[in-house]
């Protein structure tokens, strides 16, 4: 477990301030996103632009307690649209002809169907909170059902400091202050909305995207 304790507001300078900019629903102000786990070929060619896409399916949310920070979170759901701009541009970054592109478009679209996976950027003020992939951590991830309940995740992999490197040029808001982890759950019956919650003795934050 590394990373720094956060000293610094939730004012994410560089790129997340530029990625985010104009395009960001925080936690709990819904989204006019697209339907979240459909592959709907038109939403997938609509939405291959990164930058759009990074924008549309990010999400980001805070906690203070007594003006002290607690908790400052910033997650991408991977949806299929999602993963269809992501495919595009790693294949433009590897340099792929245009049928491994395709087929390479192909697979990340149908596997984002089947599951529910995002990419969590998390800082806390205390870095022993920062342990999302710990059955009995600080913080815990979990799915907000409609009928309330919590669905836990099947797994939970906190990316060591070369992941970070070469995740970083796809979600650049992962600064060093951060720790960054895949989070994986399956598709919930309730597909109008995604709602994760980030809790535990030192905070409880809530992000939110919602279907139009």
């Amino acid at each position: 477990m590394g990373g720094a304790p956060a000293s610094r507001p939730a004012v994410l300078a560089g790129a997340l301030a530029t990625i985010l900019a104009g395009g960001l629903t925080l936690a709990g102000c819904g989204g006019g996103t697209p339907e979240l786990w459909s592959v709907n070929e038109e939403q997938v060619a609509a939405t291959l632009d990164y930058d759009d896409a990074l924008r549309t399916w990010t999400r980001s949310a805070e906690a203070y307690e007594a003006f002290e920070s607690r908790v400052f979170v910033t997650a991408t759901f991977i949806s299929p649209a999602f993963a269809a701009a992501k495919a595009r541009f790693e294949a433009e970054r590897l340099g792929m002809g245009r049928d491994a592109a395709r087929a390479h478009r192909a697979e990340a679209v149908a596997r984002a169907g089947t599951e529910t996976l995002l990419f969590v950027a998390l800082s806390t003020n205390d870095p022993y909170w920062n342990d999302l992939d710990r059955a009995e951590g600080s913080l815990r991830v979990r799915l907000r059902l409609a009928d309330g309940t919590n669905l836990a995740p099947t797994s939970v992999e906190q990316l060591d400091s070369d992941e970070e490197a070469d995740v970083r040029p796809f979600f650049p808001y992962l600064d060093p202050l951060y720790e960054g982890y895949w989070v994986r759950f399956p598709v919930p019956q309730d597909r109008d909305a995604l709602r994760l919650r980030i809790a535990g003795a030192p905070a409880v934050v809530d992000l939110v995207w919602e279907a139009p």
